[in-house]
């Protein structure tokens, strides 16, 4: 079993600076996000205070030593007939007392084991969170990127069309062009504009997306994305039937209701144990240092049995147990609807991969039509007409490529989310023991 507890240390990690006019990178998204993130932050809170209970029940197993002083000041009134008297008291009593639990019939090591499945439990719970949080930066990263780039190539159409429409214009006045030519130029510039708008958009909505996500200042502007290094190349994944079993065995939701399911048999163990009856050994020891030196050991047996409590302990029994069928009846459910998740995501996945190759072949032959049909244009042997064709051939293939792209590399940060692997920016430690 696999938990990481590097997240645990993100409350240190110093917050990222980053110079406005430099592109924002991925991997400074991903920490700026680890800095700054409240879901995060609550993540890693919630395993301090499932640790902090641990460390309470294993105190039970250990002495208490209770140092104490206690000051008196008292003034005592005695009236008989015509005497009247007065008892003044002044003083302080210092004392230490120390007790230690030796035996008990299970309830602490119960109580104990429980604890310790429990801080299990939410460090698994936590990792969930924070996995589900990377990967939702990482993905509106990516969206936010994919915005910026359309965006990129609806403004350079624009200016394309607006150079093209300029020399229709000339041509007309030379004689060269037909005055209609003008009508169908000037069409395509303002379907231009009006993809660039709608790109413009979608990238401003994005972006403000992802500063959420990131807890970039909203005073501050967003900086350029930067681009990734290199176009990704479609691999396929392992068959699936070993990544739904490696999703199963490693997916910290799972881990994290296995562990629960383990801490609440130790609850109705403990339960089951009150309800027949319990005993224990204690041992005592006070000793009064002033104003006298007073010593007071004890070593004292207890044993107790419920003959009659209104069954108040065992309709606790009954509540804990269905508590428990509860909580397995919550792991089955959960196990099939992550191997359903799994093997949605893998055929999406799959499907992204083919689609990302058959883009990049479209985009690669519509760039080599488009300036062939440029270098012919030229030479007078395509018409203006035929030119913008393959132009507009040529924008709408590289637009799909762009949009095969990001959708390839989200569905592999999700299929990397839904079975268990490490995700971009998960890699902080080494595991929790």
């Amino acid at each position: 079993m696999r938990l990481l507890s590097g997240f645990f240390l993100l409350a240190s990690i110093p917050v990222l600076c980053h110079a406005q006019d430099k592109p924002l990178s991925l991997n400074e998204a991903i920490q700026l996000a680890k800095d700054r993130n409240g879901t995060i932050k609550t993540a890693i809170f919630n395993v301090r205070a499932a640790r902090a209970r641990v460390g309470q029940s294993f105190s039970a197993f250990l002495p208490t030593v209770t140092p104490s002083y206690i000051y008196n000041s008292s003034r005592q009134e005695i009236a008989t007939g015509s005497n009247q008297q007065f008892v003044q008291t002044e003083g302080g009593i210092t004392q230490v007392a120390v007790g230690l639990r030796i035996l008990d019939s299970g309830s602490r090591d119960f109580t104990y084991r429980s604890s310790q499945r429990s801080y299990r439990s939410q460090i698994a719970t936590s990792q969930q969170t924070y996995r589900t949080e990377l990967f939702s930066v990482i993905s509106q990263f990516y969206e936010a990127l994919r915005a910026q780039q359309l965006q990129q190539v609806s403004e350079q159409q624009v200016n394309e069309y607006t150079t093209i429409l300029k020399s229709i214009k000339a041509g007309i006045i030379a004689r060269n062009n037909a005055p209609i030519e003008e009508l169908q130029a000037n069409a395509d510039l303002q379907n231009a504009r009006v993809k660039a708008l709608t790109a413009k958009n979608r990238t401003a909505t994005t972006r403000a997306t992802l500063k959420g996500k990131i807890g970039w200042d909203n005073s501050g502007q967003l900086p350029t994305l930067a681009e990734i290094d290199a176009e990704p190349t479609a691999s396929a994944p392992p068959e699936l039937d070993s990544l739904i079993k490696e999703g199963l065995t490693n997916r910290p939701d799972l881990v994290s209701s296995r562990l629960s399911i383990q801490s609440q048999e130790f609850t109705v163990r403990n339960l089951n144990r009150d309800a027949w009856g319990t005993f224990a050994l204690d041992f005592s020891f006070a000793e009064q240092v002033s104003p006298t030196n007073l010593q007071n050991r004890s070593l004292i047996f207890s044993a107790s049995i419920p003959l009659f409590d209104g069954g108040q302990r065992r309709q606790a029994v009954n509540e804990g147990k269905a508590q428990l069928l509860a909580f397995r009846s919550t792991l089955i459910q959960a196990e099939r609807d992550a191997r359903a998740e799994i093997e949605s995501t893998y055929a999406e996945f799959t499907q992204n991969s083919e689609r990302l190759e058959a883009a990049k072949v479209a985009r690669d032959a519509s760039e080599e039509n488009y300036k062939a049909a440029i270098a012919s244009q030229k030479l007078g042997s395509y018409t203006l007409l035929q030119a913008l064709t393959a132009q507009t051939s040529y924008v709408t293939a590289k637009s799909s490529y762009i949009e095969a792209e990001y959708d390839y590399l989200i569905s592999q940060a999700k299929l990397a989310l839904v079975t268990g692997r490490p995700i971009a920016g998960e890699e902080l430690g080494g595991a929790v023991k």
